[in-house]
C-alpha cells in the first residue's frame, strides 16, 4: 500500500490526537498548499527564479509539520533551486504531489482514518 502524502499522525501530534481537529488540520494543510502552487505556477509563467525559491520555502514549513514529506522535499530543492531550469522541473513533480494530498484529504470524509 502506498505510503500517504501526508502523515495525520505527526498532525495529530498539534492537536492531541483529536480526530475532528486532525482533519480540519489536513484540510486546512490542503488548501494552504493548493493556493501556493496557484502561486508557484504564476512565478513559474514570469520566470521568477527569486519567487519560485521563496514560495518553496514558505511551503517547505507547512509541509513539514503536516508530515508531507515529499512535498517538504520537493520544497526544499525549490527554495535551493539555482536556476530556471531546475526550479520548472521541481514544479512539475510538485503540482501531482500537491493534487494527491487534495485528494487524499478529501477521500478522508469527516473523520481521519486510524483517527
Amino acid at each position: 500500500m502506498p505510503e500517504a502524502p501526508l502523515d495525520l499522525n505527526t498532525l495529530g501530534e498539534f492537536t492531541g490526537h483529536n480526530p475532528a481537529q486532525t482533519l480540519r488540520l489536513a484540510r486546512h494543510f490542503a488548501e494552504t498548499a493548493r493556493k501556493t502552487l496557484v502561486e508557484i505556477k504564476t512565478a513559474r509563467d514570469s520566470s521568477d527564479l527569486g519567487t519560485l525559491n521563496r514560495l518553496g520555502h514558505k511551503l517547505k514549513s507547512s509541509a513539514a509539520m503536516a508530515g508531507a514529506r515529499e512535498c517538504a522535499s520537493l520544497c526544499i530543492q525549490l527554495e535551493k533551486a539555482p536556476d530556471l531550469t531546475a526550479a520548472f522541473d521541481l514544479v512539475a513533480r510538485l503540482e501531482p504531489v500537491v493534487g494527491g494530498i487534495s485528494t487524499y484529504v478529501q477521500s478522508l470524509g469527516e473523520q481521519p482514518a486510524g483517527g
